[in-house]
């Protein structure tokens, strides 16, 4: 099998699966009645569908580094965290300390290769425009 095939196989695959729970969460977000949500229930379902593709990428990008699959496994949800969000939250409040908030502004530009970094912006976005 030619790795093309492999890896678009894998890719639809896993783009499936991440796409079954996130319909699920659309749905109980109207019997819930969360209308920060439910009024733009297609935008969100975007933001959530890019935000798998990306991180999916990401995954694969990101697997090619470990040694093996196991080790991808076990490190690569420690590693988004630190990565996704510790890091970013991080640098971006002692940004906001130090200039008043505009060197976050200078450094979010640098954050938009994280994938976890658009999501959120582009939630806050959608709930408090």
């Amino acid at each position: 099998m030619k790795s093309l095939a492999y890896y678009l196989g894998n890719f639809l695959c896993d783009f499936v699966l991440f796409l079954i729970p996130t319909v699920f969460f659309i749905i109980l977000l109207f019997p819930m009645k969360i209308e920060a949500f439910t009024h733009s229930w297609g935008t969100i379902l975007a933001i959530m569908t890019c935000f798998g593709v990306s991180l999916i990428s990401l995954t694969y990008f990101v697997g090619f580094v470990f040694s093996n699959s196991n080790n991808a496994f076990r490190q690569i949800g420690v590693l988004y965290l630190v990565v996704g969000y510790f890091i970013p939250n991080t640098v971006g409040t002692v940004l906001t300390a130090i200039t008043g908030g505009s060197g976050f502004f200078t450094i979010r530009y640098i954050l938009f290769i994280d994938p976890f970094f658009p999501f959120y912006e582009s939630l806050i976005w959608v709930v408090f425009k």
